[in-house]
């Protein structure tokens, strides 16, 4: 009697979201996402674009990591190359869905916020000083 292979997968079609990670910090990766096999598992693969660099200026003075910086300094943050990720679907908190345009967006707001909340918050620390 032969032995028959259990059915592997098709690998899915690459499609533009945002997927959220499961954890204490939920995570989120922006790009294209497919599942694709590695030995035996399973992973959902998310291919994040590059980022281009950011520029964005102080609007109060502020003490970041002790070092104090002057209104109207300028923060540049480095463009980032691309990035891919693979997740195992069981840490997969949720895919929204969106266009290619949208999750460039995203991830280039989500970097900007990210900056913003670290200036507001060692903002607000030297106002309680």
């Amino acid at each position: 009697m032969q032995r028959s292979k259990p059915a592997q997968p098709e690998p899915t079609p690459p499609r533009w979201a945002i997927v959220e990670i499961a954890g204490p910090r939920r995570r989120k990766y922006a790009g294209q996402v497919s599942t694709v096999r590695i030995g035996q598992c399973a992973f959902v693969r998310v291919e994040c674009p590059p980022i281009p660099a950011i520029s964005l200026a102080l609007q109060n003075d502020c003490t970041i990591n002790g070092q104090f910086f002057a209104a109207g300094h300028d923060f540049e943050l480095k463009a980032l190359p691309q990035l891919n990720k693979e997740f195992n679907p069981s840490h997969v908190h949720c895919i929204t869905e969106c266009t290619e345009e949208a999750a460039k967006e995203f991830q280039l707001e989500f970097r900007r916020t990210s900056l913003i909340a670290k200036i507001a918050a060692a903002t607000e620390g030297a106002e309680a000083a």
